[in-house]
Parts: structure tokens; C-alpha cells; sequence
């Protein structure tokens, strides 16, 4: 290690104890009684040989005063800097679950897979961390029809597809450099040169124009098509260029109409392909007048704008279909209408008459909150479910005539929404639409209580794997525009989980190592992964996984 080296070591070792100090944690306080100590050695995932200067951090798994809420002041515990032999003591004195994080330069940071659960005045010796040499992907941008180095986009490395993790922007000379790398499977991709936006409109319309579209590497647009690049720890591997030709983008010009209440309004743009739906924000406007969306590649898409507003009742929504194919859009009007009044009640699964529903002559629904979310964009804060009243009946005010889903919470143990009705007829509980033509707008939604569960065991090879996260779908055609029921679990240090109480079906079940790698869920479903069970309102089932 050189002096600079070492003085960066030192240097990142006072910061790291920076927060530690500010919330007491550097020692126990008088009477606090014992803490817990960690030993072991840092060393080089490839070659094994130890490593000096290494800043070893606690990083706990939960609050460590008992809150719920994790934030980068109450995360971190003890540090230390291992020495010339790699090793390190750790004396943490918060009797708090945590994890080993590693930081040292030419090195990619990690933060431990295992879970240190010690009692006070208990011991973990011979802990051993590998940490990889960073690796990095470089590569040029360049025109496909001059020949001329692109600069100012973003290339990105990706993993499972679509999850960036290292990104770069070009230089004039079209270069980019991605690091740090750690060892894995990557896919390239750049980001498009011009992203859809709302604007005012101006006299003169945008029209059509070029620009570079959204493309991974070695020149293809969609993400199924990539190369898989795969880097070893260490490894800097240059040459990979891309070759962009510049495509046809198209403008879409407007008038937006609101009335009876002023206010910025936010747009949304939804797009569906096979693989999915892909909704964006492009933007706001402070006030209702002409606008012009720029920056669309020709498809189809669905043009929302709602008013930025904390009531209800005011709230106001539009949505236009739009069909670009190859010259711009100028007459879209969007006005800006209240939504609907939809009443609802929550019910019994299977018992028929509302009167004698256990649920509110028991009193045992007292807690639950109840109400939809939409479909296609994040809710706003007074969309989030609310309390039903003594016989379960809650009202929803300035309901937009879009996608919705049921929602509920807080529901009575191993109660899970079975079915609903609107208006009368059986709907997806996850996917359903009003009828802008109803006079009125009702929604039933039933609950039962089942007595089943979803278990099994998560290996790698013979060995438990701990922290897992397990994730089924139900087994169905899944239809792009609608998000899939996914229920989730966790496994133990055991590398069991268990998943209760779960709606009956027929479902596939996957596990993976860690949450980025849920991304590709959805897709790995799509293609027929997953061990397939069936669970009905009673049934036990297992289903162990097994992680490569």
C-alpha cells in the first residue's frame, strides 16, 4: 500500500466513524454492560493474500433504538482498519443484528451476505471477507452514418437485464469508462439522446426530428437481444463500441382545459410492449393552456395528465390514446374532469347475508382500511387506502376513469381478499376499469379467512443460503398492462421460509440471492421458471429451492 493509499485509508476510516461518534456508539456508556467483538481477516477474493488498510464497518439490520425507520445516521456502528496481516477486531457495543461492510481502494465495496445475531459479551472469530478487484467496461459511441464520436450520452452496464449498475457519460472523443465493476454478467446499453417532455407550446410546433434511440450493445433494441458480457473480477476490458444510427421522433401538440380549480398539472405517459408497461413522468405545467410533448419515438401510448392536488375531491384527470407512425400529432384536447364517486363495502367471502356478517357483528373488521390504487402510476397521497366504517362501508371521492386495483390493509390474521364485484359483475380484484357511462360507481370487495401456507427450504448446493428472498406468481397468462400478484418471502439462517396466508391457486415459486436480482423476475416467470405448486384455502404446501 502506498502513503497515499494509506492516508486514503485513514482518511475514509475517520468518516465511516463520523456518524458512530455523533450518536454514541464509538463505547458503551457507563453501565450499558457488555458489547459483542467480531475477529477475522479481509483478504483478495482471487489471489487469498491478506489485505492491509481495509475500513471494516457494523452496518446494523434494523434501528438501533428500536425505531423503524433505517437512515445513514443510525445504520452504522463500530469500525476498524485491518492491519498488515488483514485482520480486524471489531468491539461493537449496540447488541443490534448487523453486517460486515468492507471499503478499500481498487476495490469493489461490500457489504456482507451473513447476519451476526451475538448476545452481549459473545464472540464471532475467524470471519474471513473476500473483496474483488474492481473491474471495469470501456468502450466508444460513435455516429453510424458520419463516423464522428458521439458525446453526452449515458452508457450503462446492466444486470438481469434492465437494473443499472454502473453507468458513464461520453466524452468528446465518444469514450466512457464503467467502475467499479464486481465480478458478474452484464449487458450494455445507452441511454436515447432525447427523452419524451411536456412543455408549453410554442408558435412554431417541434415537428419531427433525429436522435439517437435507446440501444444495448452490440446494436440491437430490446434487452433480449443483447450480449451478455462476462467480467471476472479484475478484468478491464475496452473495445466495445457502439454504432448508432439516429431514428424519427415525433412531436405531439395540444390544448389542456381545466376548470374550477387552478394548480400545476403532472403528465404521464404510458407505453405497453410484450415485455411489460413502461410509464414515465415528462413533466409539469403550472397551468392549463397549449402544450407539446417532444421526443416520442413512433408506437402507441396512452397521454395522462392529472392536477398536483393533496384533496381528493379535487382532483382532477384526462387520458388521450396516442398512435404515432410517422408524422406528428396536433390536435389532442385533454380536459381536465372530476372523478367519479365510487362507494364500497367490504364483505365475508361466502356468506350472503350482510347482516349477520361476522366481520362487523363480531367487530373483528374494525382495523381494516380499504380503498383502490391506480394502475399505471405511483398514487398520490390521498389515494392511499383508508378506515371503513362499523359495517365496512368507506366512500372514494374524485375517482379518475383509469386502471385500478383493489386495496386493502390491516386486515384480520389469515384474511386475504378473495374476490370483488363492481357494479354488480365479478372483477380482477387487480385489474379492473369504471364504466364512464354508470350513473353510479359500486365496489365489493370480499375477504375470507384461509388456513394454508407456502414453505420449503432455499440451498445452494448442500449449504442453507440465508437472507434469500422466494417470490411466486400465480400461474396465468401474464397480461402485460397488469402488474403480477407477486407474495414474497424471506429465509432464515436455516434457509427456510414461509409464506402465509396465501390466495388459493395454482403458482410457480423462485428464489434469489438478493433483491436486485428481482428485476428479472417477471421475465423468468414469462418464460415457464419457477417450481410449480398448487395450494388450496388448507393446504401445507412445500416447495424447495435450489440457487446456483
Amino acid at each position: 500500500m502506498t502513503p497515499r493509499g494509506h492516508e486514503a485509508s485513514m482518511a475514509r476510516l475517520k468518516w465511516l466513524a463520523l456518524v458512530p461518534v455523533a450518536v454514541g456508539l464509538c463505547a458503551p456508556a457507563a453501565g450499558q454492560g457488555k458489547g459483542v467483538v467480531v475477529e477475522g481477516v479481509v483478504i483478495d477474493a482471487q489471489t487469498k493474500v491478506p489485505l492491509a488498510n481495509v475500513a471494516v464497518a457494523v452496518r446494523y439490520t434494523r434501528p438501533p433504538d428500536g425505531g423503524n425507520v433505517m437512515t445513514a445516521e443510525n445504520a452504522q456502528g463500530a469500525v476498524a482498519l485491518t492491519g498488515e496481516d488483514g485482520r480486524f477486531r471489531l468491539e461493537e457495543p449496540k447488541i443490534v443484528p448487523f453486517r460486515l461492510y468492507c471499503e478499500l481502494e481498487g476495490y469493489v465495496k461490500k457489504t456482507g451476505g451473513q447476519v451476526f445475531e451475538l448476545k452481549a459479551g459473545e464472540s464471532a472469530t475467524g470471519v474471513t471477507v473476500a473483496l474483488d478487484p474492481e473491474s471495469q467496461i470501456s468502450g466508444r459511441v460513435f455516429d453510424e452514418e458520419t463516423g464522428k464520436p458521439v458525446r453526452g450520452l449515458t452508457v450503462m452496464a446492466q444486470v438481469y437485464g434492465t437494473v443499472p449498475v454502473g453507468s458513464s457519460s461520453t466524452d468528446e472523443e465518444g469514450r466512457f469508462i464503467i467502475r467499479p465493476l464486481e465480478p458478474g454478467e452484464y449487458k450494455l446499453a445507452v441511454s436515447a439522446s432525447e427523452k419524451p417532455r411536456v412543455n408549453p407550446a410554442v408558435k412554431q410546433a417541434t415537428g419531427a426530428g433525429l436522435a439517437y434511440p435507446y440501444t444495448w450493445f452490440p446494436g440491437v433494441s430490446e434487452a433480449s437481444g443483447a450480449m451478455t458480457i462476462q467480467v471476472p473480477g479484475g478484468a478491464k476490458f475496452s473495445g466495445y463500441d457502439f454504432h448508432l444510427r439516429k431514428q424519427t421522433v415525433l412531436s405531439v401538440r395540444g390544448e389542456l382545459d381545466m376548470e374550477g380549480v387552478a394548480g400545476p398539472i403532472q403528465f404521464f405517459l404510458v407505453e405497453s410492449r410484450d415485455r411489460g408497461t413502461t410509464h414515465w413522468t415528462i413533466g409539469t405545467l403550472e397551468k392549463p393552456g397549449p402544450f407539446e410533448v417532444t421526443g416520442l419515438a413512433p408506437g402507441s401510448y396512452l397521454l395522462q395528465a392529472s392536477n398536483v392536488t393533496t384533496n381528493r375531491a379535487d382532483r382532477r384527470h384526462a387520458s388521450a390514446a396516442i398512435d404515432l407512425v410517422d408524422k406528428p400529432i396536433e390536435d389532442v384536447r385533454l380536459k381536465l374532469l372530476p372523478g367519479v364517486r365510487v362507494t364500497g363495502e367490504v364483505r365475508t367471502y361466502g356468506h350472503k347475508d350482510e347482516k349477520t356478517d361476522p366481520l362487523w357483528t363480531e367487530n373483528h373488521g374494525k382495523a381494516i382500511k380499504a380503498g383502490m390504487l391506480p394502475h399505471q402510476r405511483a398514487p398520490f397521497l390521498s389515494e392511499v387506502p383508508g378506515p371503513v366504517g362499523e359495517h365496512g362501508d368507506f366512500v372514494l371521492e374524485g375517482v379518475s376513469m383509469e386502471p385500478w386495483s383493489v386495496s386493502t390493509r390491516d386486515l384480520p390474521p389469515g384474511f386475504i381478499v378473495r374476490s370483488a364485484m363492481y357494479n354488480g359483475v365479478e372483477v380482477d380484484p387487480g385489474w379492473f376499469e369504471l364504466n364512464p357511462g354508470a350513473v353510479t360507481h359500486h365496489l365489493t370487495v370480499f375477504v375470507g379467512h384461509v388456513d394454508n401456507a407456502l414453505s420449503g427450504r432455499v440451498k445452494r448446493g448442500d449449504q442453507a443460503v440465508d437472507q434469500a428472498i422466494v417470490m411466486a406468481v400465480r400461474e396465468a397468462p401474464i397480461d402485460p398492462r397488469r402488474k403480477p400478484d407477486f407474495l414474497y418471502g424471506k429465509t432464515d439462517a436455516s434457509g427456510r421460509y414461509s409464506i402465509t396466508p396465501v390466495p388459493p391457486g395454482v403458482y410457480r415459486v423462485l428464489a434469489f440471492s438478493e433483491p436486485r436480482a428481482t428485476f428479472a423476475a417477471r421475465q423468468r416467470f414469462q418464460n415457464g421458471e419457477g417450481v410449480k405448486v398448487e395450494i388450496g384455502p388448507s393446504t401445507q404446501a412445500v416447495a424447495d429451492l435450489e440457487l446456483k
